[in-house]
């Protein structure tokens, strides 16, 4: 197996920012009730642009960052829930959107794990091609009901990505990735409603939680598989600078550094200025600590998600 590097990083975010104070006018609630449930102050919210639209912007920054043109990417990948269409992928709109005719190109959809499950799949193909852009991209605002409060608080759009390349220096890397079936409908968007054959299926666009369950999932499951990846690396947290979670809630992440006995200034965190962007929040906080110069060569970090399916996992690399 090759050696990985993160050769470039980039993200984009919408202009327009909903905070929790114009929230508090769609619906019943407040900037207090938000902020103590889940740590989210604002969010962003795409206006005439689709999530390939914000892959490409986000592509565009890493290829910079990497200095890598097009034509060298051997292979996109984009990872959403919320693609522009069924088909073609976004990953082929990414192509288009800047020209990279010489990759091949899919999507790939894990939830909120989304983008580490896609680090795997690259990474195992990086024996046959150089250079991989995996790109996180959501735009979760299509699908939220703006009359829940329970869910309508917690959502932001944004894309963020990472170029990944083969690299000779030996460099750690470990994964603990896990799938649990049995809570697939704890977390449901987007459901496609069978009507009949005379009919075409209709879209159901409601985020629909539980998240009691949700909660204790994550609570439970992310020490596992921290701890789990340290394991496969065979070290101990002492050697890690950063733990960056997905950006769910911030609730959920106190809840299990406590579990941990983990102070919270080892995790990194975003979720007040983006809320929860879904498979796109480890790739933008990514390239917030890089260009804050909070991580660089010889750092190791590891990565740690969940989301529906129910997925989840944690992914360890050096830097």
């Amino acid at each position: 197996m090759s050696y990985m590097e993160i050769a470039g990083h980039g993200a984009y975010v919408p202009k327009r920012v909903v905070t929790n104070d114009e929230l508090s006018r769609m619906v019943d609630t407040s900037d207090e009730w938000i902020f103590t449930r889940t740590g989210i102050r604002q969010r962003r919210i795409a206006e005439n642009e689709n999530t390939s639209d914000m892959a490409v912007a986000a592509a565009r920054e890493i290829l910079e960052s990497a200095g890598v043109s097009a034509s060298e990417v051997e292979l996109i990948i984009v990872t959403t829930g919320t693609p522009d269409y069924l088909v073609p992928s976004a990953a082929c709109l990414v192509q288009k959107g800047i020209g990279a005719w010489n990759a091949f190109c899919f999507d790939l959809n894990a939830a909120c794990a989304g983008f580490l499950y896609g680090m795997s799949a690259a990474r195992g193909m990086l024996d046959r091609y150089d250079n991989i852009l995996l790109i996180g991209a959501e735009m979760l605002s299509k699908l939220t009901d703006w009359t829940d409060r329970k869910t309508c608080v917690l959502f932001g759009d944004a894309a963020g990505g990472a170029l990944l390349r083969r690299s000779e220096k030996p460099r750690r890397y470990a994964e603990f990735l896990r799938s649990d079936g049995r809570g697939a409908e704890y977390l449901t968007m987007g459901y496609m409603a069978p009507t009949g054959m005379s009919e075409s299926f209709l879209p159901y666009s409601k985020v629909d939680m539980n998240s009691r369950e949700v909660y204790n999932f994550v609570v439970n499951t992310t020490p596992e598989t921290i701890q789990g990846v340290l394991g496969r690396a065979g070290i101990g947290m002492e050697s890690v600078r950063y733990i960056v979670p997905h950006q769910a809630n911030l609730r959920m992440v106190e809840g299990f550094a406590k579990k941990m006995g983990l102070p919270m200034d080892k995790f990194y965190m975003t979720i007040g200025e983006f809320a929860n962007t879904s498979s796109a929040s480890i790739p933008v906080t990514l390239d917030r600590m890089f260009r804050e110069k909070l991580i660089g060569g010889g750092d190791i970090i590891i990565l740690t998600a969940f989301g529906g399916g129910l997925t989840c996992g944690s992914t360890l690399i050096e830097l």
